[in-house]
This record gives C-alpha cells, sequence and structure tokens, in this order.
C-alpha cells in the first residue's frame, strides 16, 4: 500500500514507521486560523491508524483447515486481519473452507491468502530456508505494528511452526499461542476426532472443547526494528483474489539474521573476559582474530603492514606507546614531584628482556599494562610533568623521528604550572626555556582543563643538527583555541609518538 501527501514529493511506504511520523507530524501542524482548533484527523490518516492498531492473526496452514478458525475464536481478542501463509501443495478443497468459513462468520475482516510460489513440501534444509525467508518478508509486509500481531504456531509442518516461533521472536509479537481441540467429533465409524465442519467448530467452541496455550508476547530484536517490507520485499509472481503466490528473491534477511546471531553467540562466549578486554567490540571478534590482534606485528607480512597504514592517527598514538615508564627516566621524573606524597604508588612491573627492543614477542594485553606507572596520575604533578617534558625533548633527537606529537590532556592548577600565561589566560612558550631564564609561574589562569602539547619536527640531515621546536602550546577548548593545522595524519617514515 502506498500512500502519496500533497506535501510530500515522494510517495511513502505506509508499512514503515515513517509513513505513521510524518502523517500525524502533518496533520499535528496543519495551518489553522486564531482561535480554531486542530484540525480533524484526516480520513487517510484514521484508516492508517486503524490498520497498524488493529490486531493482526498470523498463521500457517497444513492440512487441517480447521486450525485457521480455531486460531481465530481466540478469547479477548477481536482480530481485523487473518494472514494465512502456506505452501504450494495445499489443496484447494481446504483453502476454500477457510475462505467460506470467513465469509460467513466474519465478513468484516481481511482475510488473505499467501502461497509460497514453486514450494511443495519440506525435502531439505534449503527447502525450510527458502520457506523462513519468505515467512521473515511476509510479517514484515503489513503496516501492522508489533504489538499487534498474533502468531499462531499450530497450523502446517513442524518446521514451519519452529520458523514461525523464530520469526515472532526475532521481529516481535504481541502474543504467541497455540491451539488445541478435543476429540469431540466421531467419524462414521464413531472414532473420535477433532472438529472439520464450520459447525463442529462452533459446537466445540460454545462446549470449551477448544484449548488456547498461549506462551505470551516476544519483544523482537531492537537490531531488526527498522527492517520493513520495503528493505526486504516479498515478490509476487500471481494472484487471484485473496489469494496470491509470493517467493524471496535472495536470502537477504536470513543472511542478516545470521550474522547478528553469531555476532551475539560471540558476545555470550566472551562476556567472563569482558572486564578484561581494552574494548567491548572485542567482544564480537572470533577467537581466530583475537588471537590475530594478541599476536606481534611481524614486518614481513603484508597483512600486518597493510593493517598498521590503515589505522586512524588516534589508533597510532593509541598503541605506539608512552615515555619514561620504567627504569631511570621513570626514577627521575618522580624524584622531581613538587608534592611526593601524593604520587601513586609504584606497580610491581616486570619489563621483558632488552626492553624497549624485546628479543621475545609481548602480546598485546602484557604490553598494555606496560605503562601504568606513568599516565595521569602521575603528570597531575607540576614538577613530574616539567621533568616528563625535559627527558623526552632530550630523547627524541636521539632516536631521530621524522618528526613527534605529544598531547596530555590534564587538569591544569591555577599557579604552580610552570607555563608562561597570559593575559586571555591561554599559555604559550617554548620548551626547554631560553638559556639562563627559567620558566616563569602564571597567576591568572582559571584552572579549567587544558591540552598541553609538545610538537616537533626534525629534517632527515646529520645527527649533529639541533631540532627545530615549534615549542610548547595550550590549545583546545580550555584555551578559547582550535586544533592547530600541525596536528594531521602521520606521515611515512619513522614516528614517535607519546599519549
Amino acid at each position: 500500500m502506498v500512500a502519496a501527501h500533497p506535501r510530500w514529493r515522494q510517495p511513502l511506504d505506509c508499512a514503515s514507521p515513517l509513513a505513521l511520523s510524518i502523517a500525524a507530524l502533518a496533520w499535528a501542524l496543519a495551518p489553522r486560523g486564531r482561535g480554531q482548533s486542530r484540525p480533524c484527523v484526516p480520513k487517510p490518516l484514521r484508516a492508517f491508524l486503524r490498520v497498524i492498531d488493529t490486531p493482526v492473526l498470523l498463521v500457517s496452514l497444513g492440512t487441517s483447515p480447521a486450525i485457521v478458525p480455531e486460531a481465530f475464536l481466540l478469547p479477548d481478542v477481536q482480530f481485523g486481519a487473518v494472514r494465512v501463509l502456506t505452501t504450494a501443495s495445499v489443496k484447494d478443497p481446504d483453502r476454500q473452507f477457510v475462505q467460506a468459513w470467513f465469509a460467513a462468520q466474519a465478513p468484516t475482516v481481511r482475510l488473505s491468502i499467501s502461497r509460497v510460489a514453486d514450494f511443495t513440501d519440506f525435502t531439505s534444509e534449503q527447502d525450510h530456508f527458502q520457506f523462513e525467508e519468505v515467512l521473515y518478508r511476509w510479517v514484515l509486509e503489513p503496516a501492522a505494528r508489533p504489538e499487534a500481531r498474533f502468531f499462531c504456531l499450530s497450523g502446517g509442518f513442524k518446521t514451519m511452526s519452529a520458523a514461525i516461533q523464530k520469526a515472532a521472536g526475532v521481529l516481535g509479537a504481541k502474543e504467541v499461542f497455540h491451539v488445541l481441540a478435543d476429540p469431540c467429533c466421531t467419524n462414521p465409524g464413531n472414532k473420535p476426532r477433532p472438529p472439520e465442519t464450520a459447525p463442529e467448530i462452533l459446537e466445540a467452541q460454545r462446549h470449551g472443547h477448544l484449548h488456547w496455550i498461549r506462551l505470551g508476547p516476544e519483544a523482537g530484536w531492537p537490531q531488526l526494528r527498522s527492517a520493513s517490507s520495503a528493505s526486504y520485499p516479498l515478490e509476487v509472481t500471481s494472484e487471484a483474489g485473496s489469494v496470491r503466490w509470493v517467493r524471496a528473491g535472495d536470502h537477504a534477511f536470513g543472511e542478516r539474521l545470521a550474522a547478528l546471531t553469531e555476532r551475539s553467540q560471540r558476545i555470550a562466549g566472551a562476556w567472563d573476559r569482558l572486564p578484561e578486554l581494552p574494548f567491548t567490540e572485542l567482544a564480537t571478534w572470533s577467537e581466530a582474530e583475537l588471537a590475530w590482534l594478541n599476536a606481534p606485528l611481524d614486518p614481513g607480512a603484508a597483512a600486518d603492514r597493510d593493517w598498521v597504514a590503515r589505522l586512524p592517527k588516534v589508533e597510532l598514538h593509541c598503541h605506539l606507546g608512552g615515555f619514561a615508564t620504567s627504569g631511570a627516566p621513570l626514577e627521575q621524573v618522580r624524584a622531581s614531584a613538587e608534592n611526593p606524597t601524593a604520587l601513586p604508588p609504584l606497580q610491581p612491573i616486570t619489563t621483558p628482556p632488552k626492553w624497549p627492543l624485546p628479543t621475545t614477542a609481548v602480546g598485546l594485553e602484557t604490553y598494555r599494562h606496560l605503562g601504568d606507572n606513568n599516565g595521569s596520575a602521575l603528570l597531575r604533578d607540576p614538577g613530574c610533568l616539567r621533568r616528563q617534558c625535559e627527558l623526552l625533548y632530550a630523547h627524541l633527537p636521539a632516536s631521530s623521528p621524522t618528526g613527534s606529537r605529544v598531547r596530555r590532556p590534564r587538569p591544569i592548577p591555577p599557579s604552580n604550572s610552570g607555563f608562561p600565561t597570559s593575559s586571555s589566560g591561554t599559555r604559550a612558550a617554548s620548551w626547554p626555556p631560553p638559556r639562563g631564564r627559567a620558566p616563569r609561574r602564571g597567576s591568572t589562569d582559571s584552572g579549567r582543563s587544558a591540552w598541553v602539547a609538545m610538537s616537533t619536527r626534525w629534517t632527515p640531515q646529520p645527527r649533529a643538527s639541533s631540532p627545530d621546536p615549534r615549542g610548547v602550546t595550550c590549545f583546545g577548548p580550555a584555551c578559547g583555541a582550535s586544533w592547530p593545522r600541525s596536528i594531521r595524519a602521520p606521515q611515512r617514515g619513522p614516528h614517535a609518538s607519546s599519549g
């Protein structure tokens, strides 16, 4: 069904929640004069609202056509529509029985019968998946919301019932139920049997011989709430009155569902490891992918080189490591503290042999903890921060990088920061300070969080050449300035990063 509004150039798919939202908004915002109330709900919108809120029965049909009217008689529910899905092998008398029953007993109820084209029986796994794909799209097809769907599991093959319950679980349902009928009637040979004719079905209902097993609602998967018939359409091969033959052109919905299921199973399998993973997204990775991630990089492997080349700059900054994380440099940084008693205690960390160029592979999880003795907790102390910058500045030229970008967000105290402060509250200074002059201590800073950055470039000249510092600069939201143009993607060649 397609409805068009004169205010919108493109037609709207009424099965889409967007169509309802736009139609309701257009009605609510319709122009009206002073003192006039909101106009009445337009007839098309009223009809649309009735369609999506009217309870709809979804049932499969096998060799027992009485199942359809028995499901329709579910107590305390007034169905406005009944949708039947069956195979091409269902006999015409069974289909005609269903049509005749509703024509006589519920003529105002919208009845539609969909038959899976070129599908007669379940003979293989492929047959099941073919039916299942049609089923998902068939459920999505009407404009009814999940809160209006009622799924009956009784009709058809057992695999059909299993597929219907699965569809209700992933797409959502107001209620899932099963219907049973007592053998209250007899064959000509006086053998008990369930009701089969229209009068027998109504008589069984009146005398309490029909039993509905109500299994409750299904919330549906949130990942599939946006799924619609526009994304997963059914192909109608032929149509005759309320009966039509349908098929699915591909297995797109089933493939998406399989991917979501595998992702969920991986998360469940990694549930106990979630606190240990650096990023929770890694819980969705396969064991082979996680093993590859924890393995050391192989410079000779084309896949590893390509992975590093495609990493965003922020990832390179996360993984290339820090500075003064152990040994003499860390001791010098801690010894320069202005408030030694506030420093975090040293953690017992054992560095690999011949660190920072170990002879054996170091996994990602081990590598992540090698810098735990340095970081924000330590560098909050101004003395530690100054010494860290001095040692790092002296270290970088010796390691011959093409360039370096050093940044660390931290709260800077109003005074005793070690950096000059301008009248606007921003800091701009060269590091190290000019010979013979110590850094001035500012007094006008507001104490807001700022970004301290040291960005230095070296040209590929002889090792004896002096570095050309760009200096230590404060920029970012706290300083009222934006990122400088010098912050850009890393260039090829050696690149050092500390953050």
